[in-house]
């Protein structure tokens, strides 16, 4: 049913967020130990 179909979308934007977030925190972690100088915000 559409219902389901809502509901699966729903956990998948989830989950696509949630592993953005994770890879912008391992991106700052890097930036903020001064590992790769290219990463660096402007």
């Amino acid at each position: 049913p559409i219902r389901d179909l809502e509901t699966i979308g729903e956990e998948l934007r989830l989950k696509d967020e949630e592993q953005l977030i994770q890879h912008i925190d391992k991106l700052d972690r890097t930036v903020n130990r001064g590992g790769d100088k290219k990463l660096k915000p402007e």
